[in-house]
């Protein structure tokens, strides 16, 4: 069979452009669906990395803009590194605290935040439903109107009165399979008590 340099082309067009195109997707697909990568902790590192844990039931999600100076830096023009205001549009989810794990002994009622862009490890709750939440907790400002800012200056007004807030993601072994991770948890402690005696 002799093929003539336009029928190899024709080939190619026709039939290797596509599969390449579908195969260098399959690759790309896994990667892209799972930007958000972190080394798996145990329960030790988790329990004693985390401010807040607790086992509670969604009941409200919002969204939200907050500012914080945590881990954003803006380069200076002599390449220095300064301080500078991070946004973020988050997600609020306000619980009913069933049973206080860690940093939460005398509440009822605890506010977790969470990002909802894919590549931050945003965690995505559901009304109604119960987790066992890990949360670590910083100073921001928090904007109910969603409204992002254009300048420094800008962040700068709104980033008046931060509180403390908590959040999590996926980094951090929340988790809607509560049994068993409170089972862990439960186990962790139970030794540790022990170890004390």
């Amino acid at each position: 069979m002799n093929f003539l340099p336009l029928e190899i082309l024709e080939l190619y067009r026709n039939y290797m452009k596509p599969l390449s195109i579908l195969i260098i997707f399959l690759f790309l697909s896994p990667a892209i669906a799972t930007s958000c990568s972190c080394p798996p902790l145990t329960i030790r590192e988790s329990i004693n990395s985390a401010d807040l844990i607790f086992e509670g039931r969604v009941v409200r999600i919002d969204t939200l803009t907050t500012l914080d100076s945590a881990t954003a830096f803006r380069f200076e023009s002599d390449g220095s590194k300064r301080g500078a205001l991070r946004q973020q549009q988050m997600i609020e989810v306000q619980f009913e605290i069933i049973r206080p794990i860690k940093g939460a002994e005398d509440s009822k009622h605890a506010s977790v935040f969470t990002t909802y862009q894919c590549c931050a490890c945003g965690f995505g709750f559901k009304i109604n439903t119960t987790y066992v939440v890990y949360a670590n907790s910083y100073m921001a400002a928090v904007i109910k109107d969603k409204t992002l800012a254009q300048s420094e200056a800008e962040l700068q007004k709104l980033f008046v009165n931060p509180i403390k807030i908590s959040s999590t993601s996926t980094c951090m072994r929340t988790t809607e399979h509560y049994d068993v991770e409170l089972e862990k948890i439960d186990t962790f402690l139970k030794s540790q008590r022990d170890d004390r005696r």
